[in-house]
């Protein structure tokens, strides 16, 4: 059973903490040029609850397209989870 508070106060939309997990990503996609490509690392998938298959998040697009590059993902092993991503534009 959910418990309902009372009185508890709610943090600023700002208070969250810099997601760190992603700097790597950051400083690659400031490198790569058109044409490289890189494995997409396994702390990157996320896991299908439905059918077990992992899948790229948004984030590595969504980080692409901050950085103004275009990116393209395909699957490389299902069984494995192993993808590639390049730089398309």
């Amino acid at each position: 059973m959910i418990k309902i508070e009372k009185y508890v106060p709610m943090p600023s939309a700002k208070a969250g903490t810099i997601d760190e997990s992603f700097n790597e990503l950051r400083e690659i996609i400031s490198e790569i040029s058109v044409g490289d490509s890189f494995v997409v690392p396994e702390k990157l998938l996320i896991a299908n609850h439905t059918n077990g298959h992992q899948y790229v998040g948004r984030n590595v697009y969504n980080l692409f397209k901050k950085s103004g590059k275009k990116c393209a993902i395909r699957t490389i092993d299902k069984d494995k989870g192993i993808f590639r991503c390049w730089r398309t534009e």
